[in-house]
């Protein structure tokens, strides 16, 4: 997945449209919105991804937010909540993280 391409930026732009066109499909296929500022969290997400990067070329974003998304998470959903969603997760993928249609 994404986190698995690591700081080769080629790898990672890839994947990340390869995510965008899913969710694109997602979006088309079942009716809701997202909320406009989910769009402008990602843009600027991006943006400070992208300065990161040109003082670090092996920043990753992933990585360096997931400390914090952890615990946001444990916050909101509670750490038994958490680990069974993370099995729930990660059963029926790949060794890539692709999941089984």
């Amino acid at each position: 997945g994404l986190l698995e391409s690591g700081s080769d930026l080629k790898k990672r732009k890839r994947k990340l449209m390869e995510i965008s066109n899913e969710l694109n499909e997602i979006f088309f296929q079942y009716p809701f919105q997202v909320p406009g500022f989910f769009a402008l969290v990602t843009r600027g997400l991006g943006l400070l991804e992208g300065i990161a990067l040109v003082g670090d070329p092996n920043f990753d974003i992933f990585m360096a937010s997931a400390p914090y998304a952890t615990k946001r998470a444990v916050s909101i959903l509670g750490d038994h909540s958490l680990r069974r969603m993370s099995r729930s997760f990660t059963s029926g993928r790949d060794s890539q993280g692709i999941a089984d249609v």
